[in-house]
């Protein structure tokens, strides 16, 4: 799991080079949204998500989605799998697909998890496949055009 509040964080994933370059770039973009949306006359390098804006977690193979109660999603509730969920988006790269998930924690803290299609045990991707919308197919259903305007739910 590798949770980012600043932009710091997406250079050192990356050096490490432990996520797809696509995959990554496509989280700095998402970040570099928020930042237009959320900054507060900050610089990037001052920005940093915290509890009240939520943050961005990016879920990993052997990551326990039944126990993620570092976020409030407590194993008691089963964690991901029990939690109302605000949205599953599915988005397909060339090089890779995954699941943009938005768990509305209160009114103001909207958590982001980003899982890679594949990555979980059966239930979990048979739950997010079920709850997700592929952006794509929706934005062509729906003649918008992908752009900053439209990629955030809020």
């Amino acid at each position: 799991m590798r949770i980012i509040k600043t932009f710091e964080d997406l250079e050192l994933l990356e050096n490490t080079e432990v996520l797809n370059e696509e995959y990554l770039q496509w989280i700095k973009n998402y970040f570099l949204q928020l930042f237009d949306l959320l900054g507060r006359r900050e610089t990037l390098d001052q920005f940093r998500l915290g509890w009240l804006e939520g943050f961005v977690i990016v879920l990993e193979k052997g990551d326990n989605l039944r126990d993620l109660s570092l976020f409030g999603l407590n194993p008691e509730n089963d964690g991901l799998l029990g939690c109302p969920l605000e949205y599953v988006e599915e988005y397909k790269l060339e090089s890779i697909s995954f699941y943009k998930i938005g768990i509305l924690m209160d009114n103001e803290c909207m958590m982001t998890f980003l899982s890679e299609v594949g990555d979980h045990d059966e239930e979990i991707e048979d739950f997010l496949r079920e709850e997700s919308v592929d952006i794509a197919k929706y934005h062509r259903d729906h003649k918008a055009e992908l752009n900053e305007d439209h990629e955030l739910p809020f």
